[in-house]
């Protein structure tokens, strides 16, 4: 008696991507004055929805999909680093109105 491979269905692969992009999603209104309960919700939905994708792309050999259950516990980071790139601290502006590089503040006082 041969065993059979056992395989996940198709319908767990799309439940796994709806977790994960929802995921990123609602880290955008995660902050400072965001309901406790729903903090909690979303720390434990950062430990629990990974897992059941990579568990998903496994079974499923779905390698897009474990590359971004990997990445996405990090998803806070990378989304405070992409907005820190596009804005930035300083009172220059956005990246675009300045232009990239940035002027050396000897070239900017040439230019004025």
């Amino acid at each position: 008696m041969v065993a059979k491979k056992r395989r996940l269905p198709r319908y767990h692969t799309e439940i796994a991507w709806l977790l994960l992009l929802l995921l990123w999603v609602c880290t955008l209104w995660i902050n400072d004055v965001t309901p406790k309960p729903l903090t909690v919700i979303w720390f434990a939905s950062l430990v629990v929805f990974p897992i059941y994708g990579l568990v998903v792309a496994f079974f499923r050999r779905n390698y897009a999909l474990g590359c971004f259950s990997l990445i996405t516990p990090f998803v806070w980071v990378i989304l405070f680093c992409v907005v820190v790139f596009v804005f930035g601290f300083s009172e220059e502006g956005p990246i675009w109105e300045r232009g990239y590089p940035a002027k050396s503040p000897s070239e900017q006082s040439q230019n004025q």
